[in-house]
């Protein structure tokens, strides 16, 4: 029996948020990826507005092939943290990001298409926005001092890749809100899209 991929496992999970009726949305490098350059990764991120009352039928629905632990997702949704869901066989792993959503977060969450995250699929999800992939990479570029290069590598792909059909009011937008803006006109002055 073959060895379920990072892809199939992350769709199981959010298979799972769907039937618990959890608002979430599939980003970090996956999302930069189905916009703009794949590269090799080791974890699924997904964000997600996950509540105590989420966690027992979680727990329950992915019991057997996964290893998700109860005292740390509980954790996770006091401080607004990460848990992860980790597929024994594989050792494949899903990053939850627990929200409590602000504004750009809930703006993440209305805007993000569903979308299959392979050609072959049926399933869709909702993936982060090209827009809002982009910001949320500068985000964690700035929260990190500028030690993590490969958000900017992943900004490059997507902002190349997408190009002219980006919504740059939007993102300029939401870049002076979030104090991104010197980073972002960075970026899209290397991208040629200032």
């Amino acid at each position: 029996m073959s060895q379920p991929g990072l892809l199939d496992i992350g769709l199981i999970v959010a298979r799972e948020f769907d039937r618990l009726g959890v608002p979430y949305l599939v980003g970090g490098s996956i999302a930069s990826g189905v916009h703009g350059v794949p590269r090799l990764t080791q974890d699924i991120d997904i964000a997600a507005v996950v509540r105590e009352e989420h966690v027992e039928p979680l727990l329950k629905a992915l019991q057997g092939p996964f290893y998700a632990d109860d005292y740390l997702i509980r954790s996770a949704i006091r401080r607004r943290g990460i848990f992860n869901v980790i597929h024994i066989r594989s050792s494949n792993k899903v990053d939850v990001h627990v929200l409590e959503p602000d504004a750009f977060q809930r703006s993440q969450l209305e805007r993000a298409p569903r979308t299959k995250l392979r050609a072959d699929d049926t399933q869709l999800v909702p993936v982060t926005t090209p827009e809002d992939i982009v910001l949320q990479k500068l985000l964690w570029y700035r929260k990190s001092d500028g030690s993590l290069e490969r958000q900017l590598h992943d900004i490059a792909g997507v902002l190349k890749f997408q190009g002219e059909r980006l919504e740059l009011a939007y993102m300029r937008s939401w870049a002076r809100q979030l104090d991104l803006a010197p980073l972002l006109e960075e970026q899209l002055q290397l991208a040629g899209l200032a």
